[in-house]
């Protein structure tokens, strides 16, 4: 129940970032906006039910929708926005796979006059050139090493998600921090990729 509520908060809060950024002239009532929507591969329920849910609320306030699907590379991210920029939808919401590396296709972006969306993962060093919205992933991880710390554990191992994301970052941080001043020491640190098959080897 609760990840559904906080998917759905998730989605309200994108639908609002999403029309606070895009403004356009006033179209014929047949030709609807377009938001360009780029799906990475995953092995996540959770994930894929945030995919589903953004299309819905898109079309729910409007929009068309172009869906593009693609590996989980950050190469084969830019090479959907590049298509994306092309195909000049109206505005591009994706998940970035690392937080830097992305300046040039957000300025080709900017030229065409498409406003980008990063949600669930943030993006490093943009100036302006793409939005977030996202959750409080330092916060909560905060809040889980202390319960951790409580439950009198003194040694914990963190599984990590994709090297260089930035939600994987801010978990960290918030691990470490939680366990500061207890007895708790976190001793193993390992990447798991944000991979369902990766987190069981």
């Amino acid at each position: 129940m609760l990840k559904r509520l906080g998917g759905c908060l998730f989605l309200l809060l994108c639908t609002v970032a999403v029309l606070a950024l895009t403004s356009w002239p006033e179209q014929p009532a047949e030709q609807a906006p377009v938001m360009g929507i780029v799906c990475t591969a995953s092995e996540d329920d959770w994930k894929d039910e945030q995919y589903r849910l953004l299309e819905a609320e898109a079309q729910a306030h409007g929009f068309d929708r172009m869906v593009l699907r693609t590996e989980r590379t950050q190469q084969a991210q830019i090479d959907a926005i590049r298509a994306l920029i092309v195909y000049r939808a109206d505005v591009i919401v994706f998940s970035p796979m690392v937080q830097s590396g992305w300046e040039n296709v957000l300025h080709e972006a900017k030229q065409a006059g498409i406003p980008v969306l990063a949600v669930d993962k943030s993006l490093a060093q943009t100036d302006g050139l793409a939005g977030y919205v996202g959750f409080g992933y330092r916060k909560a991880a905060r809040q889980a090493a202390a319960y951790l710390a409580t439950q009198g554990h003194t040694v914990a191992a963190e599984l990590y998600g994709t090297l260089n994301a930035s939600n994987a970052q801010e978990i960290a941080r918030g691990f470490r921090e939680g366990f500061e001043d207890t007895r708790t020491t976190l001793k193993y640190s390992l990447c798991g990729d944000f991979l369902r098959s990766r987190g069981y080897e």
